[in-house]
């Protein structure tokens, strides 16, 4: 079982991610699916699922949300920098 998911983890992990031309410092970047999105007024909980049952929240504004078009089912990169989880979408 520890292998196993070992091995999905490792296929969820990305080396390096490059926006228009730029990449980023952070080197803890994992792939995953949105599983639950609570919005609220200001901000907002992401729930990504990186691999079966391994799942990383993040909370971020609304308006990250509504501009980056999450919705669940929605693949997108979880950008972990000290204790902050960032969200990216492309």
């Amino acid at each position: 079982v520890a292998e196993e998911l070992a091995g999905l983890l490792n296929q969820a992990f990305i080396e390096v991610t490059e926006i228009q031309g730029m990449q980023l410092s952070a080197s803890n970047q994992v792939r995953g699916r949105i599983v639950e999105l609570d919005v609220g007024p200001v901000s907002s909980r992401v729930v990504i699922q990186i691999a079966p049952r391994v799942r990383i929240t993040s909370v971020i504004t609304s308006a990250s949300v509504q501009r980056l078009g999450l919705r669940e089912g929605k693949t997108v990169v979880a950008i972990i920098k000290a204790t902050d989880v960032m969200v990216g979408s492309g």
